[in-house]
C-alpha cells in the first residue's frame, strides 16, 4: 500500500465532502432568502424583523460555504501533491491547482488595485488602471480554466492506475464536459460539477477500502 496514494485519495475525499457539505449550505441560503424576500414590509414591523433576521441567516451560510469552498480547494491542492509523488503522470494534476491559484490572485489583486485608486486618486488614473484590470482578469480568468481543465485530466489519468476505481475516469470525462457547459448553459455547468464532487467522493472511498483490503 503506497503512502502517498492513500494520502492522496483521503484528501481528495476530504476535499470533496467539504466541497458538497457547502453546495448544500449554499442551496439553503438561497431557499432562506427567497423565502425572506416576500416578508420584506416595513408596515408589519414583525415582519420585517423576520426578513431582516432571514437576510442575517442568509449572509452567515454564506461566509460559511465560501469558507468551506477555500478548504475544500485547499485539500484538492494537497491531494495533488501526494498524487505527484505516487506517480510522475498524475503531477499534471499539481500543475492544474497551481495555475487555479496563480489565477485568483490575478483576479482579486485587480480588484484591490482599483478600490485603492479610486478612493485615493480619483482621475484619469482610474481609467488605465481600469484597462489594466480587466487585462489581469481575463488572464487570471483563462489560467482557472485552464488549470481546471488539467486538474480533470489528472481525475482521468488516476481512473487508469489499477490500484484505483476506474470511475475515477468518469469524473474526469464530467468534469470536462462541465467546464464546456459552463460557457453554454451555466447552470447544468454546475450540475455537473456536482456530480464530479459525488462521484470524486464516491471513488475515493471505494478506492480506500479497496487498498485496506488488498
Amino acid at each position: 500500500m503506497d503512502v502517498e496514494l492513500v494520502e492522496g485519495l483521503r484528501k481528495l475525499k476530504t476535499g470533496a465532502m467539504v466541497n458538497l457539505i457547502s453546495v448544500v449550505l449554499v442551496l439553503i441560503s438561497v431557499v432562506v432568502l427567497f423565502s425572506s424576500v416576500g416578508m420584506v414590509n416595513p408596515e408589519n414591523p414583525q415582519a420585517f424583523l423576520i426578513a431582516v433576521s432571514a437576510m442575517g441567516s442568509f449572509i452567515a451560510l454564506m461566509v460559511v460555504a465560501v469558507i468551506l469552498g477555500i478548504v475544500g480547494f485547499v485539500m484538492y491542492f494537497i491531494a495533488t501533491g501526494h498524487l505527484k509523488r505516487y506517480d510522475s503522470k498524475l503531477s499534471i494534476g499539481r500543475w492544474g491547482m497551481l495555475l487555479q491559484v496563480i489565477g485568483l490572485i490575478l483576479i482579486f489583486i485587480p480588484l484591490l488595485l482599483l478600490i485603492a485608486i479610486a478612493s485615493s486618486r480619483p482621475d484619469a488614473t482610474v481609467g488605465g488602471a481600469i484597462f489594466a484590470s480587466f487585462g489581469l482578469l481575463f488572464v487570471g480568468g483563462l489560467l482557472i480554466i485552464v488549470g481546471a481543465i488539467l486538474f480533470g485530466i489528472m481525475l482521468m489519468r488516476l481512473g487508469e492506475d489499477p490500484n484505483v476505481e476506474s470511475g475515477f475516469k468518469t469524473a474526469g470525462v464530467i468534469y470536462l464536459i462541465g467546464i464546456i457547459l459552463s460557457f453554454i448553459a451555466g447552470a447544468i455547468g454546475e450540475i455537473l460539477g456536482i456530480v464530479t464532487t459525488i462521484l470524486i467522493y464516491m471513488n475515493a472511498k471505494n478506492s480506500l477500502k479497496k487498498l485496506r483490503l488488498s
